[in-house]
């Protein structure tokens, strides 16, 4: 036997299971695989209370379930939500005239101070104080009138709606064919309760009128409370969700779009632990303000455990054009969120399909986000400061029209010795054919390789998808590229694997053809060894994992079903700077709903079985045995006698006495391991399906030859 030092374990242990397989060792699991992702379904919130929002626009945002609501110098907006079909939103503005007490004007500030406590916002205009109290479906107006001189009351509001004034039932409405704004009937509140007080609404004055005989002692207080009614389903239609993770806090953020109306997109992300529970206080607006936000796309930025949410904006003024905006949030309480900032430059040319690539580096500093600009490709840097980096076109404007550039979720910094994202995207070589090109850039986003063609197949290649950067620390990192090749009878998926330089290491494959993934909802991804992809089958969204075995691509595990919808989307922990083997991946569910589930890209079968051959003593084996993964194994029971682990190549059992056997073969390559012992399993594909066996062993107090105790043995296949 030989002692090793922990350091080197896995080389001997890739060499060791390297001889098992000729064996032909058992391989059967323990615990079974459990088929397919662990799903955890949930829902993009519609009420969870209200949230606010302060982007740096000067106002404050409200949404709550039934409404958005805005607070600024210029007053008081309340957006109905009329449902995500609604053609647009249709805002009522209230913004204080006048107050008379007694016939004579109270003074009003000219600007009044806006300030929020909790879910309490105030207008303060000196003697009078606007203090709106907020709830999921409702919003409370108060006008608090301090030292008003005796007499009667009147407050004056203008309100500016194209929603049509009634009262039905005796309240006042604002309301269309899609639903209505109610204005309740307005009270005077005062110590012994509440009293009605009369409202009247001409020519959009809004007044609201406390007669002096039901005054009381102290300040004047009228407290009206706005609501939504809608006439149709007020679920929020949610899409282009998005996902990416944090190693230091073991964390999934994940960002959506939803359709307030059809002109009125916001996004909201929010965190998710490491087994895909929410994490309290972390749902967050990210733009809930009356701009059209769509197409949010996150990264994360593993030295200050930040993510980057990057997304196209369309303001609702005519003659507007698209933008490219970002804002970051803190996987860290109390996950702060920046103020809004632009990142593409004014231009009258429109902006679009935005995505961002992260850095799990500890000394990384900053994202890149890519965009279409006009016919032309754009990168810029955001520092984890907020700060802009020089623009960089990637493919210059020219003749050729392009579209969908997306980059790594990960460049790979700090896992791999040239760290680098590669960026593809389609482009339009003639009005009938379109390609798939593609570049990689440095960390610091110079261009590394220039815009060359990656693939021309006869038919048109669509939409691209690119893995993040594979761990290689001598020959640099790979990426896997995925497009979708329209066919007579459909598209297909098919992908390559290229090097940093973009050359190809594994030449296309055929998904479709060979493993049975359709050409739709293509997604592509690495945990630094394997690859996992995904596409929409019959049954639903799939995933599978492939691995490469020299220049081409094995499959080691088969499509499994993870839910029922579209638009998915894919990131590893080690895109974030963690281990290997596990995904999460995000999809808007058939019933419009956001879906997230926990995926384990590895080999179906293999893993740990235990066998009974102990005779006192107690292995505890934990940790996944999959490539790059970490496993320990612990021995209980033990005294004070010698003891250790002895791994090697598994045999049926060699009886020692009537109640134990001996599980290793102790006249192959064998090595003594201290306990506990922990090593992490080679990240080489070609290991997967070997097996080896661990046992424990003790002298000193057993009932075999030599006072030997031994533990049940532990038969460990890679999966």
């Amino acid at each position: 036997m030989s002692s090793i030092p922990t350091s080197v374990c896995s080389l001997f242990f890739a060499a060791t299971i390297g001889a098992v397989t000729s064996q032909g060792a058992s391989q059967d699991p323990v615990f079974p695989r459990v088929p397919g992702a662990i799903s955890r379904a949930f829902v993009a919130p519609t009420a969870r209370g209200v949230l606010f929002d302060q982007p740096g626009d000067g106002r404050v945002w409200a949404a709550g379930a039934t409404y958005k609501a805005s607070f600024g110098a210029d007053g008081f907006v309340y957006t109905p939500f009329l449902g995500s079909a609604a053609p647009r939103n249709y805002p009522v503005r209230f913004v204080l005239r006048k107050v008379l007490a007694g016939g004579r004007s109270v003074r009003l500030a000219a600007v009044p101070s806006v300030r929020r406590d909790g879910a309490r916002v105030t207008l303060d205009r000196g003697s009078v104080r606007e203090v709106y109290d907020l709830t999921g479906d409702s919003v409370e107006q108060t006008f608090v009138i301090a030292d008003a001189p005796a007499g009667d009351i009147e407050v004056e509001l203008d309100v500016v709606s194209e929603l049509e004034a009634d009262r039905t039932d005796g309240v006042l409405q604002f309301a269309n064919a899609l639903g209505a704004v109610r204005y309740g009937s307005p009270f005077l509140v005062h110590a012994a309760g509440k009293t009605e007080v009369a409202s009247t609404f001409a020519g959009g004055l809004l007044s609201l009128r406390v007669p002096a005989a039901v005054r009381k002692p102290g300040a004047v207080v009228i407290d009206p409370v706005i609501t939504t009614k809608a006439f149709a389903s007020t679920q929020l239609a949610t899409t282009a969700p998005d996902i990416a993770y944090d190693a230091d806090t073991d964390r999934w953020l994940v960002t959506w779009a939803q359709a307030f109306s059809a002109n009125d997109h916001d996004v909201m992300a929010e965190l998710r632990s490491a087994n895909g529970d929410a994490v309290p206080g972390s749902l967050k607006p990210i733009d809930v303000t009356g701009n059209d936000t769509s197409l949010p796309r996150a990264a994360n930025l593993g030295s200050v455990h930040r993510f980057l949410i990057a997304m196209e904006r369309l303001p609702q003024s005519s003659a507007q054009v698209h933008t490219i905006w970002g804002r970051t949030m803190d996987a860290r309480s109390p996950f702060v969120t920046s103020n809004a900032f632009e990142i593409s430059p004014a231009s009258t040319s429109h902006q679009t399909s935005v995505d961002v690539g992260g850095d799990p580096g500890t000394f990384g500093n900053a994202w890149t986000v890519v965009w279409v600009f006009g016919r032309a490709i754009y990168a810029r840097q955001v520092f984890a400061d907020g700060q802009l980096g020089t623009l960089v076109p990637v493919a210059a404007s020219g003749t050729s029209q392009r579209y969908n550039p997306e980059i790594s979720l990960s460049n790979g910094h700090g896992l791999t010795g040239s760290p680098g994202w590669c960026v593809v995207y389609m482009e339009q070589t003639s009005a009938s054919d379109w390609d798939i090109w593609g570049a990689t850039l440095a960390p610091n986003a110079t261009i590394l390789t220039a815009p060359k063609v990656l693939a021309t197949g006869a038919t048109n290649d669509l939409y691209p998808m690119v893995s993040s950067a594979t761990d290689n620390r001598t020959a640099g990192p790979l990426y896997m590229v995925s497009y979708e090749r329209q066919q007579p009878s459909g598209p297909e998926m098919v992908v390559q694997v290229v090097d940093r330089d973009l050359k190809t290491v594994v030449p296309e494959v055929n998904l479709t053809r060979r493993y049975g993934y359709s050409g739709t909802f293509c997604r592509v991804e690495t945990d630094g060894v394997r690859f996992v992809a995904t596409c929409r089958t019959s049954s639903g969204l799939a995933i599978g994992t492939l691995a490469m075995f020299g220049n081409d691509l094995v499959q080691h595990e088969s499509l499994q079903t993870i839910g029922v919808g579209g638009e998915p989307f894919v990131a590893s922990k080690r895109s974030g700077g963690g281990g290997a083997t596990d995904y999460g991946i995000c999809y808007v569910r058939s019933d419009s709903r956001v879906g997230i589930c926990l995926y384990e890209g590895r080999a179906a079968t293999g893993g740990f079985n235990r066998r009974g051959t102990g005779c006192g003593l107690w292995i505890t084996p934990s940790g996944r045995p999959a490539l790059g993964d970490a496993i320990l194994f612990t021995l209980g029971n033990v005294g004070s006698e010698p003891s250790g682990l002895v791994l090697g190549l598994p045999i049926p059992a060699v009886p020692l006495c009537p109640s134990c056997g001996l599980g290793v073969d102790l006249t192959g390559p064998t090595f003594l391991l201290p306990s506990p012992f922990q090593f992490t399993v080679p990240r080489e594909p070609t290991l997967v399906g070997s097996t080896a066996a661990v046992q424990g062993f003790a002298f000193g107090s057993g009932n075999c030859p030599g006072s030997l105790r031994v533990s049940d043995t532990i038969d460990v296949s890679i999966q």
